[in-house]
């Protein structure tokens, strides 16, 4: 009896050990990005974003990119990270470029696109980009920011649609490009921090599946007790 409950021990040990011990064989990048909205004072039209970026996974190929639309009455000011990353670049496309859209067509803009790009994230790396804009419109309620980061595994330099990576990866607000976006609303000379409009919450299964796990196997174990005792 007592090889037949070691045995059986064993086999809860390597199945539990299989489902807590974190998997490192991760190739992708986990990308992560949120922004939050900042005015000066009440009567200043312009005010700055601070976009939060992090990787949680491999490390992303420097073709990464933090891209951003701005609607018609924004313009871009000026920018920084916070720590200061001096191979990170900008690019930008005017209303009427030619830019790909999520299937890899070129379509023509319709809105002004900053995108911040030529940084591989390493694994747990996080940056603060600084972004600072001007309300050309005065006291316009209509105006917006759409963004999300677009990330591609280091040792992929294919950068297609099979290997990228998103954050968001779904969402009901959709770019000119056709990619899955957050989108802040500018209110008007209003002193404030938004967060994300289009917050995309996962729910973690793990900690439900292995408290299923321990609840299967407890009850095969006393199964298996009592039968042993009845022999």
């Amino acid at each position: 009896m007592k090889n037949n409950l070691f045995s059986v021990f064993i086999v809860v040990f390597i199945i539990l050990f299989y489902f807590i011990t974190p998997i490192n064989a991760q190739n992708d990048p986990v990308p992560n990005v949120s922004g939050s909205i900042y005015y000066p004072d009440t009567c200043n039209p312009e005010f700055h974003v601070d976009f939060e970026i992090s990787n949680l996974g491999a490390a992303s190929s420097s073709a990464s990119y933090l891209s951003i639309s701005l609607s018609s009455h924004l313009e871009f000011v000026n920018w920084y990270t916070t720590p200061n990353v001096p191979d990170l670049q900008l690019r930008f496309f005017d209303i009427g470029d030619t830019v790909l859209n999520i299937s890899d067509q070129p379509i023509t803009t319709r809105n002004f696109i900053v995108e911040v790009y030529n940084h591989s994230f390493a694994n747990g790396e996080s940056i603060k980009i600084s972004m600072f804009f001007e309300l050309t419109l005065y006291q316009s309620s209509t105006e917006w920011i759409e963004y999300n980061l677009i990330t591609f595994p280091q040792a992929d330099n294919s950068q297609t649609s099979l290997t990228r990576v998103t954050d968001p990866e779904n969402s009901y607000i959709l770019n000119q490009q056709g990619y899955p976006t957050y989108k802040l609303r500018i209110p008007i000379n209003n002193t404030s921090v938004e967060p994300n409009e289009d917050e995309i919450e996962i729910v973690p299964e793990f900690g439900s599946l292995i408290f299923l796990m321990i609840f299967l196997i407890t009850t095969f174990l006393v199964i298996i007790y009592r039968k042993q005792i009845k022999e």
